[in-house]
């Protein structure tokens, strides 16, 4: 009888925690949702160039066109630990606060990448390609480490 009783409370304890786990790593309904999309653009030589939209429910696409290339778009979901993150990056390096164009016409042979935020305040679009602040620099640099970690196994 014994046993029983210690396998039961075992059993329990272990649901318990496994239903635990599995609920930290559930999306529940953001109370800020937003979508941001990352649209790079080509150079003349072998920039990456590619279209990614990460939405805060963790839905997530992909499209390279060179350097990665796909054939097609990718869908995933994404870990909530990597949408708990990249909120932390933009509130962080306060994206609502840079300008809407980091540029210099005379320089031709630049990529860039343009941010575009949509939540509940409306869309924000950020476009840098020259001069741009740390604060963007920091931003597309988690964004582009985020694409390598989830999307590069199914290039």
């Amino acid at each position: 009888m014994r046993k029983w009783g210690i396998g039961i409370i075992a059993g329990v304890l272990v649901s318990c925690s496994a239903s635990k786990s599995n609920s930290s790593t559930k999306y529940e309904r953001n109370a800020n949702p937003f979508t941001l999309t990352v649209k790079t653009s080509p150079c003349f030589g072998r920039c990456p160039f590619y279209e990614m939209v990460i939405s805060s429910n963790g839905k997530s696409s992909f499209e390279g066109f060179r350097d990665p290339k796909t054939d097609g778009v990718i869908e995933l979901t994404l870990p909530k630990a990597e949408i708990d993150s990249l909120t932390t990056i933009l509130a962080n390096h306060n994206f609502n606060a840079l300008d809407s164009l980091y540029d210099n016409p005379l320089i031709s042979d630049l990529p860039s990448v343009t941010l575009s935020l949509e939540n509940e305040i409306g869309i924000k679009t950020v476009t840098g390609r020259y001069d741009t602040p740390e604060s963007f620099r920091r931003i597309t640099a988690f964004i582009e480490r985020l694409r390598k970690r989830n999307f590069s196994d199914t290039l």
